[in-house]
């Protein structure tokens, strides 16, 4: 307790950094969610769950535009089967309920997750 100062805050006092400029605040665009309608490209019969396709994402970065490839990502929908309680139940997928999004690794949609993106 060896530099503690008690009494009045005057007028002179400010906080330790407020002479340095302040950075603005710069946050990404974000691509608005996107479904994916063609048939996903299979692999030996697999289907894969995330693949790339040849667009490129084209948000505007200051003078230049992004140029990653676009992703998908196939989610298979749930729904909730009730026991015989009604109190609990469990998840069931369906193989041939899938939705596919279209979305960019660095300019989302945000916030990430397919479960906001519906």
């Amino acid at each position: 307790m060896g530099n503690l100062i008690t009494g009045p805050v005057s007028e002179k006092s400010k906080p330790i950094n407020e002479d340095e400029p302040k950075t603005p605040l710069i946050r990404n665009q974000m691509r608005s969610v996107e479904i994916y309608t063609k048939d996903p490209p299979s692999h030996e019969g697999k289907i894969e769950m995330v693949f790339p396709i040849e667009r490129k994402c084209g948000v505007q970065e200051g003078p230049k535009k992004c140029d990653f490839k676009l992703m998908v990502l196939r989610v298979k929908n749930t729904k909730l089967e009730r026991d015989s309680t009604g109190q609990g139940g469990q998840l069931v997928y369906d193989e041939n309920d899938v939705h596919q999004y279209i979305y960019c690794p660095l300019h989302g949609p945000d916030p990430p997750g397919p479960e906001s993106w519906k």
